[in-house]
């Protein structure tokens, strides 16, 4: 993935058409590690092509998938076993929170100067 990252940078950045040497020094310079062999297999499947044009194909592509929606079918509801049937346990409204304690002003001493 670093690699076409990379490489669109490069694109971007004013090179119309990277080498494999200009994404590994560019992957290097990163301080990221370059798989030449990886880099190889961007540097051909993009080689010719325009990368905004491969980008929209792709996005095109991307925008038919289908991710399912809808929602899950219901659980069936348990049948009720009239014998041992309990009662549900009722729900008790929780107390609020008592109120911070007032903190009390202390008096420090400031030689009057506050005092009107």
């Amino acid at each position: 993935m670093n690699n076409v990252a990379v490489y669109a940078l490069l694109v971007l950045g004013g090179k119309s058409d990277p080498s494999v040497a200009d994404v590994e020094k560019a992957l290097k310079d990163s301080g990221l590690q370059a798989n030449q062999a990886e880099i190889k297999k961007v540097v051909d499947g993009l080689k010719g092509k325009n990368l905004s044009e491969v980008i929209t194909a792709g996005l095109k592509q991307v925008g038919s998938l289908s991710f399912g929606g809808g929602s899950a079918p219901a659980a069936a509801a348990a049948p009720a076993d009239k014998k041992g049937a309990e009662k549900p346990a009722e729900k008790k409204a929780a107390a609020p929170p008592p109120p911070p304690p007032k903190e009390e002003e202390e008096d420090f001493g400031a030689g009057g100067m506050f005092d009107f």
